[in-house]
């Protein structure tokens, strides 16, 4: 599996010089991109969101233009039509994971009995050119990079490197997680690297990762900016037997997708 890619691949500390250079370069291409932009733009949520948009956009580009040896196509690694019930099952998988990953979102209400958002406040959120950029950014950018990234560079030369799946899995998906620095988003980031990873690995082919992560941020970007209906539905749940057995609910959904993955054949 992923031997049609020329070299060793990389091992572990290249990989982890790899992310913090990313990351040092992601801040510092944020810190002089958003300078430029203040003063230019006087709207400062457009200020946050062009600032991110560009930044990430640049990032990308470098990165890119250093590994590009990594997206040349190679026999075997892009499947040109993909299989459609497939993709359909992603989408049963995202709502899985979102279910499964809602106790760790708010595990401050679970564990604290601290009080969940009054659904009665929540706005919904208007459009603007920064929510453009938002959606583009989340939607587009992100996932698109983001899995070229730490699937189809890091996962895939870890398990050239070490022919181990799951140390592969393992060590690219806590750098997913590491670099998602938020409390609450470190599980959920956790388990979802751990599923696109494996998905990549029973396909080979890495638009399917790039597509369960953008269906997974179409999901919550239209909760970040329509969140009254969602928080509605939480509510009414509040943490009892019923908001329980949709937790666990969303963890067969899962499996039962994953097990479907597993079935593939691996050429």
């Amino acid at each position: 599996m992923f031997k049609n890619i020329s070299g060793n691949g990389l091992n572990i500390w290249e990989v982890l010089v790899l992310i913090l250079f990313y990351a040092l370069l992601k801040f510092l291409l944020a810190i002089g991109l958003l300078d430029i932009v203040e003063n230019s733009i006087e709207d400062p949520f457009l200020q946050i969101e062009l600032g991110e948009f560009l930044s990430a956009f640049a990032t990308i580009l470098i990165l890119l233009l250093f590994f590009r040896r990594y997206f040349t196509s190679q026999k075997g690694d892009f499947i040109p039509y993909p299989n459609w019930k497939l993709i359909l099952l992603l989408l049963l998988l995202v709502v899985g994971l979102r279910l499964v990953a809602d106790p760790f979102f708010r595990y401050r209400n679970i564990l604290f009995d601290e009080a969940s958002i009054n659904p009665d406040e929540v706005e919904s959120i208007s459009f603007s050119i920064d929510i453009v950029l938002k959606f583009i950014y989340t939607i587009f950018l992100i996932p698109i990079f983001e899995e070229l990234l730490f699937r189809k560079i890091i996962f895939r030369s870890l398990l050239i490197r070490y022919s181990n799946l799951w140390l592969a899995i393992l060590i690219s998906s806590v750098l997913f997680s590491a670099t998602h620095l938020s409390l609450r988003n470190t599980i959920p980031t956790f388990l979802f690297a751990i599923v696109a990873a494996y998905i990549y690995y029973k396909t080979n082919n890495i638009w399917y990762p790039i597509s369960l992560h953008i269906l997974s941020n179409v999901l919550w970007f239209f909760i970040f900016i329509s969140p009254k209906s969602y928080w509605l539905l939480l509510e009414k749940l509040n943490f009892d037997i019923g908001y329980w057995l949709v937790v666990i609910s969303g963890i067969g959904l899962t499996y039962i997708v994953i097990n479907q993955y597993r079935r593939l054949k691996i050429n």
